[in-house]
């Protein structure tokens, strides 16, 4: 799409909040505003593709969700994150977990069953948003 991919200045991993941006100028965006916390594991970001529209940012790394034409949406996040990924992470990721300012201990991002609740919640809020936007397209 023309975006390019790069090494990030900074990763992002553990739990973090992020801010919706009010491109369609509707109030609120997926019907969420303001701050929300969003499970990173990156160190990669990109350049936003030329005609997207950057939906969410994050101070660490602005491109966290994007809107491209009617059917492309782009997460940086993972709101599919449960227990058992974040405990898979752990296990078989440690060594990522380097000192960082935007890199979270093993005790900030485990156990954390509140944030896992309202990611879920934020990965449907989502899908359903998209889901209706394609339909309405369609007709």
């Amino acid at each position: 799409m023309g975006g390019k991919g790069s090494q990030s200045p900074l990763k992002e991993i553990g739990w973090h909040k992020f801010c919706s941006l009010d491109v369609f100028q509707t109030g609120t965006l997926f019907h969420i505003s303001g701050e929300i916390n969003t499970f990173q594991w990156h160190g990669d970001t990109f350049s936003l593709p030329k005609g997207a529209k950057r939906l969410f940012e994050i101070e660490a790394c602005p491109e966290q969700v994007f809107i491209y034409g009617d059917n492309v949406l782009a997460l940086q996040f993972h709101p599919e994150v449960n227990e058992g990924c974040v405990d898979s992470l752990i296990t078989n990721c440690i060594s990522d977990l380097a000192e960082g300012i935007y890199v979270q201990s093993e005790n900030q991002i485990c156990g954390r069953d509140d944030l896992i609740k309202s990611s879920s919640y934020l990965m449907f809020t989502i899908l359903d948003w998209f889901e209706e936007n394609i339909r309405s397209k369609a007709k």
